[in-house]
């Protein structure tokens, strides 16, 4: 009796600590996608290029090329930014994960453009690094056309 209440406590010890540390790595990079949200809306490439590693790959919703460095992701935004009517973001449905020291977050969101919604779906992956949260690699592409 003994060893199996001792069993249960163990796992319970070992799985307690791990799950709470994954939903702190979902409550972290859901905010990182927050941040990322509002950033756009400001339209600031340099706040938007900062949530991202200096190593980060992005690739844009509608952009042919792959963006490898923090300042080519600055650069894709500061072109998104330049558009007029500027173009606003509003965050759909998503589900997060968190792995370790990292988290994974995939959904939809629709960028609106004087007033018609384009809706695409996104994944980011995203790192704890020396403390803080970053952006690794962010994947965006038009949400497809039912047939």
């Amino acid at each position: 009796m003994h060893r199996n209440l001792f069993a249960i406590w163990f796992s319970v010890a070992l799985i307690g600590p791990s799950t709470a540390f994954a939903q702190a790595n979902q409550s972290d990079a859901d905010a990182i996608v927050d941040a990322w949200a509002a950033a756009f809306n400001e339209c600031s490439a340099d706040k938007l290029a900062a949530l991202y590693d200096p190593a980060a790959t992005l690739w844009g919703t509608n952009s042919p090329t792959l963006a490898t460095t923090q300042e080519s992701v600055r650069s894709y935004f500061a072109a998104a930014c330049a558009q007029q009517p500027p173009i606003k973001v509003s965050l759909g449905a998503r589900t997060t994960r968190g792995f370790g020291s990292g988290a994974v977050s995939a959904g939809t969101y629709s960028f609106v453009r004087d007033g018609k919604p384009f809706p695409a779906r996104f994944s980011f992956t995203l790192i704890s690094k020396d403390g803080k949260w970053v952006i690794v690699q962010h994947h965006s592409s038009p949400m497809p056309v039912r047939p």
